[in-house]
């Protein structure tokens, strides 16, 4: 029940735009975020966020350089050298950056108008972490038995979060350490939310309904 829900809450966070049926190169395929949200490639587009991506999405992203952010909301430099590892490793992207949606409250916005099959992002499997279904555990086994990640199954978000707390402890020696700096220090999740704010904030019965089920059944294991 619970990796039910986690997904059809993962679906309304990275589905909830339409499809769009001709892609030309492309194949959306909005079933395959309900089996696995993380893919071997990974691409975004404007009303389609689960993508198959071809070899020729490459060439639909600007090759040039732009930042994600503006300096003056980075005045640590963080998000800059996150961009220049992100390009070093392959991944580009254009046409939006990371800004204050609201206050206090980080996100995506557009830098201009966007078309329905304009490719945002795209990423090389080896520059992104993640995990498959039935993979061998990544993890060394000073961290973590090996035994014990199989029965984890398609627990993608554990093994995830397993992946991010390892490399969380390597500090600068991770790969993504630029990326891990980044993360938010912390996170409000609707799971944290009073019910006054649930559906003040939310203002969909079904999802505050389904968050209150979740709130309930974590109550009951963790109490």
């Amino acid at each position: 029940k619970m990796i039910s829900t986690t997904r059809r809450m993962l679906r309304i966070q990275m589905c909830i735009l339409p499809n769009v049926d001709n892609l030309g190169n492309l194949q959306s395929r909005e079933q395959s975020c309900k089996k696995s949200p993380i893919t071997k490639e990974n691409a975004i587009r404007p009303r389609a966020a689960c993508l198959q991506k071809s070899a020729s999405m490459t060439t639909a992203v600007s090759s040039k350089f732009t930042p994600l952010t503006d300096a003056q909301d980075d005045p640590e430099g963080r998000w800059q050298r996150l961009a220049h590892w992100a390009w070093q490793n392959g991944i580009r992207w254009n046409s939006w950056k990371v800004a204050e949606t609201m206050p206090g409250l980080r996100g995506a916005i557009a830098t201009q108008s966007l078309h329905d099959d304009q490719v945002l992002v795209t990423a090389p499997s080896d520059s992104v972490l993640m995990v498959y279904e039935g993979d061998m555990c990544p993890l060394p086994p000073d961290f973590m038995d090996p035994e014990n990640w199989g029965p984890l199954g398609d627990f993608w978000n554990v093994k995830l979060g397993l992946r991010l707390l390892y490399e969380k402890r390597l500090g600068p020696a991770s790969r993504w350490a630029p990326y891990l700096d980044v993360l938010p220090r912390r996170i409000a999740t609707p799971l944290c939310f009073p019910d006054d704010a649930l559906v003040d904030e939310l203002q969909w019965p079904p999802f505050v309904e389904q968050i209150r089920v979740d709130r309930a059944y974590y109550n009951e294991q963790y109490d």
